[in-house]
């Protein structure tokens, strides 16, 4: 079943929080040595990504139920709900405390829709990169170009970058990245993007996730 990224409700409590249900990965899950009523305590990072403000990246010690732990495997979507305080948010460093009342609510299915040539060179690309030592720099768009594709149900969309390796290596190239209405808005030719490249072939290369 398909989930479609969407907030559950947009009114705010007294408090100024807005409850919401994203897409969410699992950076991190470690066990810690407590127990509480039974069940087990866990140091979880989550990266949720919003459709209309940047990724929450945020760090939570929660209990856990046992019909949750089968969804906290590293790297794997899940759909979340949560509660947001975007003031507090853009008052503190750490946005942690401005994201409280984590659910898990189980698998994500993020579903490829449309041109599937487009689906197989992210795939490709996608694979090649796995497994790969990632180097950090950035980089300048050159062109963009919305495909016909969809993943999650937003827009994949084509980029052509060009950047400057660790070694002065000048590359131009592709990627495709999927794209939340808020990142859509922040894109366009000339501007600056993290990135990250393969160490084994520098022309592979991803966008940071924001």
């Amino acid at each position: 079943m398909k989930h479609a990224m969407k907030r559950i409700t947009q009114k705010e409590s007294s408090e100024g929080y807005i409850r919401a249900e994203e897409n969410a990965y699992i950076i991190s899950a470690n066990h810690t040595a407590m127990m509480m009523a039974n069940y087990p305590v866990l140091d979880i990072q989550f990266a949720i990504f919003p459709q209309e403000r940047p990724m929450l990246l945020v760090n939570k010690r929660r209990i856990c139920t046992y019909a949750e732990i089968p969804y906290l495997r590293v790297g794997e979507p899940v759909r979340v709900s949560y509660s947001y305080n975007p003031a507090l948010a853009q008052s503190e460093e750490d946005i942690s405390n401005a994201v409280t009342d984590i659910s898990i609510l189980g698998p994500s299915q993020i579903l490829w829709e449309g041109d599937s040539r487009v689906k197989e060179a992210a795939t490709l690309l996608v694979s090649r990169i796995e497994g790969s030592k990632l180097i950090d720099t950035h980089g300048k768009i050159l062109s963009i170009e919305k495909t016909n594709a969809k993943l999650g149900g937003n827009p994949v969309f084509r980029y052509d970058v060009r950047f400057m390796t660790e070694e002065g290596q000048w590359i131009e190239g592709e990627t495709y990245q999927a794209t939340r209405p808020w990142l859509e808005g922040q894109r366009h030719i000339g501007s600056i993007e993290n990135l990250q490249y393969s160490a084994t072939n520098n022309s592979d290369f991803i966008f940071e996730k924001r």
